[in-house]
């Protein structure tokens, strides 16, 4: 199963340039991902294609 991330911005009028449409970002987190959770990811990710520690 493929793995899918959602990434969350706030945007804000950049105040520092007179540009039109030009923000700034602030990312909003909502989740949480562990160590453990990445170091598996070898393993689970693609069963052909496993890359395992020496």
């Amino acid at each position: 199963m493929e793995e899918q991330i959602i990434l969350s911005v706030d945007l804000y009028d950049n105040a520092l340039t007179e540009k039109q449409g030009d923000y700034t970002g602030k990312p909003h987190i909502t989740g949480t991902l562990r160590n453990e959770d990445i170091a598996l990811r070898g393993y689970t990710a693609s069963p052909t294609k496993a890359s395992r520690p020496a």
